[in-house]
């Protein structure tokens, strides 16, 4: 008797568990708001707006519109490789300590700023999107260029190691085409030169003592972005 109760529990239990299953699961997948990323890779064309950040010389180039492009590929998971370069139309003042205060700021210089960085995204919602949307946190480092040497005044921007850090949001309707919005901060050094610190009694010194040598300035970009995906 007690071996027929027990075959029948067994067959009731074994005859429920697909029902079990699919309402752990809690969405049928048809209606489930939770879509396949179907493509692998992604090349996309951005732009946006460079932010500088905090500089007391006031000699390190300043914000501007930028404009570029990046290539994104996925690992595994919710892990993806990007490369990115972009360029920042900006501009700089050029100031020479030597000359007296009333006369030592020579004027600005317009140039182009070249940001280059690779690094790593995750997708908080994995390689699938949710109702179309994909939030990412990215992370990684490269550098910043003007190509330009030293100026009047001894100021030379460089070539300064970059770490970059930041997040965004993909639109993922389905197709070849996606849209997103970025958030990066650029974080880099800028240094100046001594003779910056150098003064006499005719003429003072351009920055005081309290001013660093160098220091690492965040600079934030925003930019907006379409994508054409391939790859399976």
């Amino acid at each position: 008797m007690n071996r027929r109760v027990l075959s029948c529990a067994a067959t009731i239990a074994v005859a429920a568990l697909p029902a079990v299953v699919r309402a752990q699961v809690g969405h049928d997948p048809a209606a489930s708001p939770y879509k396949d990323i179907e493509h692998s890779q992604e090349l996309t064309v951005f732009g946006g707006f460079l932010q500088s950040g905090n500089d007391p010389a006031g000699v390190a180039w300043r914000g501007g519109p930028m404009a570029g492009a990046r290539y994104d590929i996925h690992l595994a998971g919710p892990a993806y490789f990007y490369g990115r370069a972009a360029g920042v139309q900006s501009k700089r003042t050029i100031i020479d300590p030597s000359e007296p205060e009333a006369t030592r700021v020579i004027g600005d210089r317009t140039g182009t700023l070249l940001l280059a960085d690779v690094g790593l995204s995750l997708s908080l919602t994995g390689h699938k999107s949710w109702r179309g949307l994909s939030p990412m946190l990215a992370g990684g480092g490269g550098a910043i260029a003007d190509f330009r040497g030293t100026d009047i005044g001894g100021y030379r921007f460089g070539t300064p190691f970059a770490l970059t850090f930041g997040g965004g949001l993909r639109w993922v309707p389905g197709g070849r085409v996606q849209g997103r919005v970025d958030f990066t901060d650029f974080l880099y050094r800028v240094a100046y030169p001594e003779g910056f610190y150098r003064g006499s009694e005719e003429v003072p010194a351009f920055l005081g003592t309290s001013v660093a040598r160098s220091r690492w300035t965040h600079n934030g970009a925003f930019t907006v972005s379409l994508s054409y995906v391939f790859g399976r």
